[in-house]
C-alpha cells in the first residue's frame, strides 16, 4: 500500500514537475513566450488528464522528473545560461514560473476553477484509484479485491479530509 500511495504522490505531482522540465527545456531554445504559451497550456491538460495517462512502466520516470535535485539542477543550469547571454527578461521570466510552479500556485488556479464544476472524485482521487487499478491490472490482481481496496483508500481519503 506504501508504494502505492507513493506512487499515486509522484503522479499528482507530474503536474508541476513536468511543467517546469517542459518550461526550462523550451526557455532556451526557443523564446520567453513560446515557453510560457506552452506551459500555460501544457499544465491544465495534464493536471485535468493525468489519469488517463498513469502507467506503471512511466512511474520510474515520473520519478525522476519529480526529484527535487534534478528540478533545481534543471532550473540553475537554464537559468544560469540565461544569466550568462544577458537574456535577462528570459531568466526573470524562468525564476517567476519556477517558483509558481513548484510550489503549485498556478496548479492551484487549475483546480480552483475545476471544483467550481463538482465531479464524484477529486483529482488525486482519481490518480489514486488509477494507480490501484494499473498495480492490480499488472498483478493479475481479482476484481473482488480491487474493490475492497480502492473502498479502503476512499475511507482512508475520507476520514483524512474530516480531520
Amino acid at each position: 500500500m506504501e508504494k502505492i500511495i507513493t506512487d499515486a504522490e509522484v503522479w499528482i505531482r507530474s503536474a508541476d514537475s513536468l511543467s517546469i522540465t517542459l518550461f526550462m527545456l523550451i526557455l532556451p531554445a526557443g523564446n520567453m513566450y513560446l515557453a510560457t504559451a506552452v506551459t500555460l497550456l501544457f499544465l491544465p491538460f495534464w493536471h485535468l488528464n493525468k489519469s488517463a495517462f498513469v502507467n506503471i512502466a512511466t512511474t520510474k520516470l515520473m520519478r525522476l522528473v519529480d526529484n527535487e535535485i534534478f528540478l533545481v539542477m534543471l532550473s540553475i543550469l537554464v537559468l544560469s545560461w540565461l544569466g550568462m547571454n544577458e537574456q535577462y527578461y528570459s531568466l526573470i521570466t524562468g525564476l517567476l514560473f519556477f517558483f509558481l510552479l513548484k510550489f503549485g500556485g498556478y496548479r492551484k488556479l487549475v483546480e480552483a476553477f475545476y471544483r467550481r464544476h463538482p465531479k464524484k472524485l477529486s483529482l488525486n482521487d482519481r490518480v489514486l484509484k488509477m494507480v490501484v487499478l494499473r498495480y492490480a491490472m499488472y498483478e493479475d490482481v481479482d476484481v473482488a479485491e480491487v474493490r475492497k481496496m480502492e473502498s479502503d483508500f476512499l475511507k482512508m481519503i475520507r476520514i483524512n479530509q474530516k480531520k
